[in-house]
């Protein structure tokens, strides 16, 4: 039986999640890539949310304006984009249509408009 062929993929990580990446990988004796291989198994298998998630285009304006200010404001303190990401999505379940947290990109429209 052959083996299959192995993908690759190309994308950014925020400094803290480049020491995360790093501290594990050191660690655990592990490649890079190995990390990721046990983190999507790891996400894989955990249980489903308890709380629905609730996906921000899908809001009424009035809610949509309400999430912005916040942003602003988590923005204000210094907050990067990825991190603000992240923490609407672990404290306020709020996600993009893909049930994974909000993108940079969406905050950073956010804070510009």
């Amino acid at each position: 039986m052959t083996p299959r062929p192995a993908s690759e993929f190309a994308f950014r990580l925020d400094r803290d999640d480049v020491a995360v990446l790093n501290r594990l990988a050191g660690r655990l004796k592990l490649s890079h890539s190995a990390i990721f291989t046990k983190a999507l198994a790891a996400l894989e298998n955990r249980p489903a949310p308890r709380k629905a998630l609730v996906i921000y285009a899908h809001l009424a304006e009035p809610d949509r304006v309400s999430i912005r200010l916040m942003v602003r404001q988590m923005r204000s303190t210094g907050g990067s984009f990825a991190a603000i990401g992240k923490r609407l999505y672990v404290e306020r379940n709020l996600c993009g249509t893909d049930n994974m947290p909000l993108g940079a990109s969406t905050i950073r429209g956010m804070c510009a408009v």
